[in-house]
């Protein structure tokens, strides 16, 4: 039996912390699916009340590509939710338990995740309690992360030598890893993804 949240089913628990929940929902109206942030001690008068509106607010002004988009705060009987837009992603603690992570991923989300403090900083917006929790990844990275791990598996030959290629250390004009991830994904997905399902 599922369980429900108003006018929502709970699909998965992604994750818990000490004061918030995230789950993927659906909406019995739309159909669409939903990240649903739900905070677990609801007193109306509370400051932690005060904190889930107000990061509504702010959330829901900020732009970036990094930052799952906001949809609405919501409330039901005595709980207080943000939902999310859904891009099928996965808690970083999530991806860890099942992933390796090497030191050269773990420097490449300790960047982006410094790049994107950086950038809310710089907006005079603060962050605080960033948790393996409560940060998420694209699955299609997680499942590029472990194709690449696997030596580029199901690729064309020419497709694998230019990947090699640009991966050298030794190469003049390297490109960023972003370049490369966008390379990859680009490759995955024209020449993997539907083979491998």
């Amino acid at each position: 039996m599922n369980a429900f949240l108003g006018d929502y089913t709970i699909i998965k628990n992604i994750s818990e912390s000490k004061t918030h929940n995230f789950y993927r929902v659906k909406s019995q109206n739309s159909n669409k699916t939903f990240i649903l942030k739900l905070l677990k001690d609801y007193n109306e008068n509370s400051l932690e009340v005060k904190r889930f509106q107000n990061q509504y607010k702010t959330t829901r002004s900020i732009e970036y590509q990094e930052i799952l988009k906001v949809t609405s705060i919501e409330s039901y009987e005595n709980n207080i939710f943000i939902l999310f837009e859904d891009f099928d992603g996965i808690s970083l603690s999530e991806f860890i338990k099942t992933n390796i992570i090497t030191l050269k991923d773990f420097l490449n989300i300790s960047i982006a995740i410094t790049d994107l403090v950086s950038k809310l900083h710089k907006n005079n917006i603060f962050v605080h309690n960033i948790t393996p929790q409560n940060i998420f990844i694209n699955k299609v990275r997680a499942k590029i992360t472990e194709w690449r791990k696997r030596g580029y598996s199901g690729l064309t030959k020419t497709s694998r030598d230019l990947l090699y290629y640009w991966n050298n250390d030794e190469r003049t004009n390297k490109l960023f890893f972003c370049q490369i991830e966008a390379l990859e994904t680009l490759m995955y997905v024209n020449e993997v993804a539907e083979k491998e399902g």
